[in-house]
C-alpha cells in the first residue's frame, strides 16, 4: 500500500498576525513615564532592542543612562527625549 500524500492547508494571515511598526528605533534615547506602581523610574533610556507586541502594544528593551539597569516597557510608557 502506498503512503497517503501529506495534507496541506493554506491559511490567509489575519490582521492580528501582522507586526505593528515600532515608533522608536534601536539606539534612540527616550524618556520613561513613571508607571502607576512606580516600577519604572523616570529618566533617559537608550533603546537596546525592539520586541514583539504584547496584545496591541509594541514593547522595547531599554537601558537606563543613569544606572545601566535594563527593563522592558510598552510603547505608550515612553516618549521622545528632546533634551
Amino acid at each position: 500500500m502506498s503512503p497517503e500524500p501529506p495534507i496541506t492547508c493554506r491559511v490567509k494571515p489575519s490582521q492580528s498576525d501582522k507586526m505593528i511598526e515600532h515608533k522608536y528605533s534601536v539606539g534612540q534615547v527616550v524618556a520613561a513615564r513613571t508607571s502607576l506602581f512606580g516600577l519604572t523610574p523616570p529618566g533617559p533610556y537608550e533603546i537596546m532592542r525592539l520586541l514583539p507586541p504584547a496584545g496591541t502594544s509594541n514593547q522595547y528593551r531599554l537601558k537606563s543612562l543613569k544606572t545601566g539597569n535594563e527593563r522592558i516597557v510598552r510603547e505608550e510608557d515612553i516618549f521622545r527625549n528632546d533634551h
